[in-house]
C-alpha cells in the first residue's frame, strides 16, 4: 500500500502499490512521477531538501517565497 503524508512543510511517500513487482509497477511509477513533479515545482518556489530512496520519498520545504505562500 502506498501511504502519502502531507505536512505543513512538505510530504512523505512510502510503500509499494503491489500491482506488480518492484521496478515493474506502473502505479508506483505514476506516484513517483507526481512526487518528482511536485518537488520540481517547489524547487522553483522555495529552498528545500528532498530524499528519494527505494519505496520512500521525503520532501521538506524551507524559505517559501511570498508569491508561493499567497497561492
Amino acid at each position: 500500500m502506498i501511504k502519502i503524508i502531507f505536512k505543513h512543510d512538505g510530504f512523505e511517500i512510502t510503500g509499494h502499490a503491489g500491482y506488480a513487482r518492484a521496478g515493474q509497477d506502473i502505479v508506483c511509477a505514476a506516484v513517483s512521477a507526481i512526487g518528482y513533479t511536485v518537488i520540481g515545482v517547489l524547487e522553483k518556489m522555495a529552498s528545500g531538501k528532498y530524499e528519494v530512496s527505494t519505496a520512500r520519498m521525503i520532501c521538506n520545504v524551507r524559505d517559501m517565497s511570498e508569491t508561493a505562500r499567497d497561492r
